[in-house]
Order: C-alpha cells, then sequence, then structure tokens
C-alpha cells in the first residue's frame, strides 16, 4: 500500500489540488489543467493554489529530462565535451542578458540541470572513473570557486542562498557531483550504499 501510494503521489497530490482550487474559486478550468496531470510545463494556478504547483517542479524537469534522453544521450556520445559545456553557456547568457527565463521556469531548470543529467552519461560509460585525477580536481576547483564567487558577488533575495542564484548553484552542485561520482566506485563499495542509493532515489519523486 505504501509503495502504491508513493508512485502515485504526485497525481494524487494534483488532484487535491484542483479540487482545492476550484473550492475557493480564482480560476477556471481550462485544457491547461493536463499540465496537473502530465507536468511538462508550469499549470494554471492561483496565488492560493501556488503552494501546491511550488511542489511540481521537479516533477517537471524529471519527466523532461527521462523523455529527451535517448536524444540526449546520442548528443553525448556524439560531442560529449560540448554537451556539458553547452548548458552552462545558455544558463550564461540568460543571465547576463536578464533574460526573462533566468527567473524560472521550465527552459532555465533544463539548462540548471543539463550538465548534472550529463555527468551521469559520462559516469555510465566510465569516463569519470578514467578521469586523471590531476585534472578532475583544476576542473572541480574551478567550478566551485566560480560558483562561490558569484554567489558572494551576486547576493539573492535571501543573500548567500544557492536557491536564489541558480549560476551559481549550477557550478557549485556540478563541481560536488563530480567529486560524489569519480569516487562513487569506491563509495559505493562500503556496506549497502548500493542499496540506499536505490532506496532513495526510488523516493525521488514523492
Amino acid at each position: 500500500m505504501r509503495s502504491a501510494l508513493g508512485r502515485f503521489f504526485p497525481w494524487v497530490l494534483a488532484s487535491i489540488a484542483v479540487v482545492s482550487m476550484s473550492f475557493v474559486g480564482g480560476t477556471q478550468p481550462t485544457w491547461r489543467w493536463i499540465l496537473w496531470i502530465v507536468p511538462f510545463g508550469d499549470a494554471p494556478t492561483t496565488v492560493w493554489g501556488g503552494t501546491w504547483l511550488a511542489m511540481f517542479w521537479y516533477v517537471r524537469s524529471y519527466l523532461w529530462f527521462v523523455v529527451l534522453s535517448p536524444a540526449l544521450l546520442w548528443v553525448y556520445r556524439k560531442w560529449p565535451i560540448p554537451s556539458l559545456l553547452v548548458p552552462f553557456a545558455v544558463l550564461v547568457t540568460m543571465v547576463l542578458t536578464g533574460s526573462p527565463f533566468a527567473t524560472g521556469g521550465t527552459i532555465r531548470d533544463f539548462f540548471y540541470y543539463a550538465p548534472a543529467w550529463m555527468l551521469g552519461f559520462a559516469y555510465h560509460a566510465g569516463q569519470l572513473r578514467r578521469l586523471s585525477r590531476k585534472v578532475l580536481w583544476p576542473i572541480v576547483a574551478v567550478l566551485a570557486g566560480f560558483g562561490l564567487t558569484w554567489l558572494f558577488t551576486h547576493p539573492g533575495p535571501r543573500i548567500y542562498d544557492l536557491n536564489d542564484n541558480p549560476l551559481a548553484d549550477a557550478t557549485w552542485s556540478t563541481a560536488f557531483l563530480l567529486v560524489l561520482l569519480a569516487y562513487a566506485p569506491r563509495m559505493f563499495s562500503l556496506g549497502r550504499a548500493d542499496a540506499t542509493v536505490e532506496a532513495m532515489n526510488r523516493r525521488a519523486l514523492t
């Protein structure tokens, strides 16, 4: 029962949100309400119902990556280095030009998390394990250093909160992930690490 609830939790939450907003008022049903069920974009909401939608950003981002994974994997295999760098370049361009997309939404989030997704391909291909530590650590230092520098020189509404600073968050998080994946084989050999990661991943959408 608990497993079934976890599997369908996003749709249960969507149903509660839509019904609740209908009773409270402030929005009329439209075809875009289907985005509550298949969240390829931000579903229509009200000021009161915005809290419900805030929980769906992860489902929306995850869904896009799952759907696009075959194409992204093909791109990675054909152009491995550019496929890792282009998302950063697009994100930097959006932030520096003041693009409205830089404040959030489907497009920003895609390029926000794309480097991590592409690193997953590199890990599964075994390329991160073969990466020399003399190359790995300078890359990590540059990414982490840039992320922290940008964070402290461009404070957001909550000052030094990475959640308010997509460019700092993306670079710092990628640096962290690089280290994690590069040393993953050694880490996962400790006890029940594989089972722990699998259990956490099963709850990722809930």
